[in-house]
């Protein structure tokens, strides 16, 4: 019975947002900086669906190396800090957050994108029509092959990048690194911010 009331008192705190990963200052952090990679994630993969091109597929990776500089930078900015800076863990959680909301966001522009571009995008089309110039094995004549390819990207690309930038610098960038704080994920933690946000 002790254990149900724990778990309940847990997710109260979880719900009025009282831990300080999920305060509202940490969310909306999450949600600016997850849209910032995103629409710069979206830059380049735009770009490739307009001239659609099999050539220029590297475009891709270019998207996901400027989804990777955002959560960088996102990451270094959450060690000025004071409760973040100390915890390597309170900063892997915000990283992977970020990199999270970031990801989703960049899989439903994707998809819309496709829809856009291609408004029959479960129906064959000329062969030509879908990633022109492709050598026979990326030839497909269905626009959701292509759609396929993309969000491969998006999901484990961003993914990868995003949780790479966050465990590097999670553990790199810290001031201290000799000493760990624990991150309380159950208690509500005062945070000094000594006129830091």
């Amino acid at each position: 019975m002790n254990s149900i009331i724990v778990e309940v008192q847990f997710l109260e705190k979880l719900i009025n947002m009282e831990t300080p990963v999920l305060n509202r200052r940490h969310v909306r952090d999450y949600f600016i900086y997850g849209i910032i990679a995103a629409i710069l994630y979206l830059i380049p993969t735009v770009y490739l669906v307009i001239v659609n091109k099999y050539q220029n597929l590297y475009l891709l990776f270019v998207g996901n190396a400027l989804f990777m500089a955002v959560i960088f930078y996102y990451n270094f900015h959450l060690v000025k800090h004071p409760y973040d800076g100390e915890r390597a863990v309170s900063m892997l959680m915000a990283g992977h957050l970020a990199t999270l909301v970031g990801t989703i966001i960049s899989a439903v522009a994707v998809i819309i994108l496709m829809f856009i571009f291609f408004p029959g995008l479960f129906s064959a089309h000329p062969a030509n029509e879908v990633l022109s110039q492709a050598n026979s094995e990326a030839k497909t004549s269905y626009p959701s092959g292509f759609l396929f390819m993309i969000l491969l990207d998006v999901i484990l690309g961003n993914a990868s990048v995003g949780s790479f930038a966050t465990i590097i610098t999670s553990y790199a960038n810290k001031k201290n690194q000799t000493r760990d704080k624990p991150a309380d994920v159950e208690n509500r933690v005062p945070i000094k911010t000594h006129g830091k946000a």
